[in-house]
């Protein structure tokens, strides 16, 4: 897997010759979605579980209100339609914050400085 260049710090490593040579190892792997399989793998099981819970409670309340309205595909349709713009806001904002904690902990290493 290839490192990036950003995310890479260069530590020293002795041998057992005596000499020092440099090993790098990425930065904070639990906050790199690459580096971190099992976040990434449970931010996308989460993400299509709320798809799935917002489109079928759309369809849901569709059909209790065609059927007592008996205009059976109307409303279903339109809460179908309507709920896709809901879906990708909050798949949106789930991402946000999936990786908002690492640009948290930039600023406060940053602030640490001063």
């Amino acid at each position: 897997m290839p490192l990036d260049i950003d995310t890479v710090t260069t530590l020293p490593c002795s041998l057992n010759s005596g000499t020092i040579s440099t090993m790098t190892t990425p930065d904070k792997p639990e906050d790199n979605l690459k580096q971190n399989p099992a976040k990434a793998l449970l931010i996308s099981f989460s993400v299509g579980c709320l798809t799935f819970l917002i489109a079928g409670l759309a369809t849901l309340a569709g059909i209790l209100i065609d059927l007592r309205n008996d205009t059976l595909p109307r409303w279903t349709l339109i809460f179908l339609v309507g709920s896709a713009p809901l879906t990708l806001g909050v798949v949106y904002l789930l991402a946000r914050r999936a990786i908002k904690p690492k640009d948290k902990a930039a600023q406060k290493e940053g602030e640490g400085e001063d």
